[in-house]
């Protein structure tokens, strides 16, 4: 058996989601006898926001180009590199990478698996982009989503070429889950800080909580461009000297790990990972229902965290009130997701790829590597 080639490809690593799951596949791949490459076709020489393995090729498609690089222009720099890697499989994640790898791809011998990791629904990625976003998924040889929702967008019913597989947890050795005690007086939330998180819903929310429960922080992680906005709109509340902008931290969940909440707020969704990160150490969870059906897919309301209603401050007030109030239901949402840090741990979630990958290139060359 020969050793597979396989080829990740993201515009950047900077620090979202969708580029921490990418990342950790690849760090994984390199331990299941891959030679591993990954690719970011749009950084200029910026650092990886995650660490990337010793193992793993890492490349920066415009590292040495100084001038604005074109769909055309960067598709010809791809397929330059993807013949010089004859990679076996092609994995893609966000727009418009999937569109452009395509292209690049044209009359190469290996498979490409794409993956949707946002709220196809919604999240726009302008015109052309839009356009492709079904015909590029339909084309490709291989599709894997978060949830049964995203799946829908592209697909009335699924095939032997389509899977759903949820996102790994990465938490660190030193962290596990641990039943709640002595918890702080605090509230977190951790996502980029931009239109999609809604955080302006959370900040209304812990107002009036705040009028209620006025020994409680809020303590806001992540970055964008609503920074100052957001903070300018705190401002003006009541709550105003208990929220607390964090910006972006890698110890965030040791800094955490005895809040009293996890909240998120967001109006779209993939499958949200710092949802997943506060569930899985035990910390009582909070998500609005929001589509593609990432939280959803997570949470059993009202068995091991809440749902609440997209945009509805007091529905979500309630459910906050009602968890630092009951010490019994917090502690039981606690306890259903004991097991998360096993069941979606990353070698788990990572076999799952590989298993699918080899499958299809099995499928359309006759032989799996």
């Amino acid at each position: 058996m020969t050793r597979i080639r396989v080829c990740f490809c993201i515009d950047k690593l900077d620090s979202g989601g969708a580029e921490r799951v990418l990342t950790t596949l690849a760090n994984e791949f390199c331990k299941l006898d891959c030679d591993t490459y990954l690719i970011e076709t749009s950084s200029f020489n910026s650092l990886p926001f995650y660490n990337i393995s010793n193992d793993v090729k890492h490349i920066q498609l415009l590292n040495h180009v100084k001038k604005k690089v074109g769909f055309f222009r960067k598709t010809r720099l791809l397929r330059k590199e993807m013949k010089k890697i004859k990679p076996n499989v092609v994995i893609t994640f966000k727009y418009p990478v999937n569109i452009y790898t395509t292209f690049a791809l044209f009359g190469l011998k290996c498979i490409h698996v794409v993956s949707e990791r946002n709220n196809p629904y919604t999240y726009s990625v302008g015109f052309v982009s839009n356009f492709l976003k079904k015909p590029i998924f339909r084309k490709a040889d291989g599709c894997v989503f978060q949830t049964e929702d995203a799946m829908k967008y592209y697909f009335k019913k699924k095939n032997d070429n389509i899977i759903l597989i949820p996102n790994p947890i990465e938490l660190g050795d030193d962290v596990c889950w641990e039943p709640i005690k002595n918890r702080k007086h605090t509230v977190i939330s951790v996502g980029r800080l931009v239109s999609q998180k809604n955080t302006k819903l959370l900040i209304d929310a812990f107002n009036d909580f705040y009028c209620l429960h006025p020994d409680y922080i809020l303590k806001i992680y992540g970055t964008g461009n609503l920074h100052d906005e957001l903070i300018n709109y705190s401002k003006t509340k009541d709550c105003a000297s208990n929220v607390m902008f964090m910006g972006n931290s890698d110890s965030w969940i040791q800094d955490n790990k005895n809040s009293a909440l996890f909240v998120l707020s967001s109006n779209y969704e993939g499958m949200p990972n710092s949802l997943m990160e506060a569930m899985a150490i035990g910390l009582p969870c909070i998500s609005t229902d929001c589509p593609a059906g990432g939280p959803r897919s997570l949470i059993k309301d009202g068995v091991n965290g809440s749902l609440v209603k997209i945009n509805d401050k007091n529905d979500l007030c309630d459910k906050m009130c009602e968890l630092v109030e009951n010490d019994n239901k917090a502690y039981s949402y606690s306890f259903a997701n004991r097991n998360m840090i096993n069941d979606f741990s990353k070698e788990i979630i990572a076999k799952k790829w590989f298993a699918f990958v080899n499958d299809i290139y099995g499928k359309k060359y006759g032989t799996k590597k």
